[in-house]
C-alpha cells in the first residue's frame, strides 16, 4: 500500500540536529503511514537512517531544488516537508490529516472544494524567552509562507513548484503562488518546534543577498496590493538583511520605504535607529521580539 503521507528531509551539513530533533519526532509519530524521503544536499554523507530513502546530491542545488527532486519521487498523497534542525509534536500527522480530511469533506459537501493544505501553531525557542506563532488563515491578499510543517496535497505541485533559483525565501515565495491558486486550513494548535537563531552572527552571503534580489523583484508587486503593512514588511526583512551585510546605504533607503509605504511610529522608529548602527537596529529587534512574544504566548496559555 501506498504511504499516504510523504515527508521530506532536506539536509545539508547538520548531522546532529537531524539525530537529535528532526528525525526522532518523525519515528515518534502516532500516525504510521508515511514514508520519508532524506535528501543530502551535497554535504557529508548521510546513512544508516532506518526507513528512509536516503539521496546524497554530489552537488549544492538549494533548497527549493531538494524539495522538488523529493517530490517526484514520492508515492504519498500529502507532502510534509520537515526541517532537519526542527520538530514535531507525536501527534502532528494524526491531528494534521484527520482534520484535512474531516474538513475537506465538509467543504465538498457545502462548496464542491476542499482544503489543499493545512497549517498548524508552532513553539519557536529563542535565546533567553519562548514565541508562539500561530496557525495562519489567509482571507484574502496577504503576506503567509508555506514553509516546512504544513501539509500540503501532492496535488498541489502539479501547479507549482518551488523557484530553485532562490536561495532563501523560498517558502515565502511558495506561499504567495499557492494563495493564488488553492487554501489552507489553519489548526492553530502548537504542534510544531522551531530553534531559531539568535546570535547575530549569521551574515548573509553574497549569493544570498542576489537572491533576495531576485525575490524582491519578483513579488514586490504582490505584496503592494496586499497592503501597505505588507509591503512595509518586505522592505524591513530587505533591509535588515542588506545592514547585517554591512550594506548599510542600501538598508537605510529601504527602512525608508518601509516608512513610506506605512508611515508609522514603529517604521519610524526602524528608520531612525537604523541611522545609528547594527548593534542598535539588532538591540531594537530583540527588544520587539520579546513584547510580542510575551503577548502571543500569554494568548496561547488562554486557550
Amino acid at each position: 500500500m501506498s504511504s499516504l503521507v510523504t515527508i521530506i528531509v532536506p539536509t545539508l551539513n547538520r548531522h546532529k540536529e537531524l539525530k537529535e530533533r528532526s528525525l526522532p519526532s518523525i519515528f515518534k509519530q502516532t500516525y504510521k503511514n508515511w514514508e520519508l524521503i532524506i535528501v543530502n544536499d551535497g554535504g557529508a554523507i548521510v546513512n544508516n537512517v532506518k526507513d528512509a530513502n536516503i539521496l546524497n546530491l554530489a552537488e549544492n542545488h538549494g533548497k527549493s531544488y531538494c524539495v522538488n527532486l523529493a517530490v517526484k519521487m514520492s508515492k504519498g498523497e500529502y507532502i510534509l516537508v520537515v526541517d532537519d534542525d526542527n520538530a514535531l509534536h507525536e501527534k502532528y500527522l494524526e491531528m494534521a490529516v484527520e482534520t484535512i480530511e474531516r474538513e475537506s469533506e465538509k467543504e465538498t459537501k457545502w462548496s464542491n472544494s476542499e482544503w489543499h493544505a493545512l497549517n498548524t501553531g508552532r513553539i519557536v525557542y529563542h535565546k533567553g524567552y519562548t514565541d508562539y506563532a500561530p496557525a495562519y488563515y489567509q482571507q484574502g491578499l496577504g503576506f503567509a509562507a508555506i514553509d516546512w510543517g504544513c501539509l500540503i496535497r501532492k496535488k498541489v505541485f502539479d501547479v507549482i513548484q518551488y523557484d530553485e533559483t532562490l536561495f532563501g525565501d523560498e517558502d515565502a515565495d511558495f506561499g504567495i503562488q499557492f494563495y493564488k491558486h488553492f487554501r489552507a486550513y489553519a489548526l492553530d494548535a502548537a504542534l510544531q518546534y522551531a530553534w531559531a537563531n539568535n546570535t547575530g552572527v549569521s551574515y548573509p552571503s553574497k549569493k544570498r543577498l542576489e537572491s533576495l534580489k531576485r525575490f524582491y523583484e519578483k513579488n514586490w508587486q504582490e505584496y503592494e496590493e496586499a497592503g501597505p503593512k505588507d509591503l512595509a514588511f518586505l522592505n524591513r526583512f530587505y533591509a535588515r538583511n542588506f545592514y547585517l551585510a554591512g550594506h548599510k546605504k542600501e538598508a537605510n533607503k529601504y527602512f525608508w520605504k518601509a516608512f513610506k509605504a506605512w508611515p508609522t511610529r514603529r517604521t519610524a522608529t526602524h528608520f531612525l535607529v537604523s541611522l545609528i548602527n547594527y548593534k542598535s537596529y539588532y538591540n531594537l529587534m530583540r527588544i520587539e521580539e520579546k513584547y510580542y512574544s510575551a503577548k502571543r504566548m500569554k494568548n496561547l496559555w488562554k486557550k
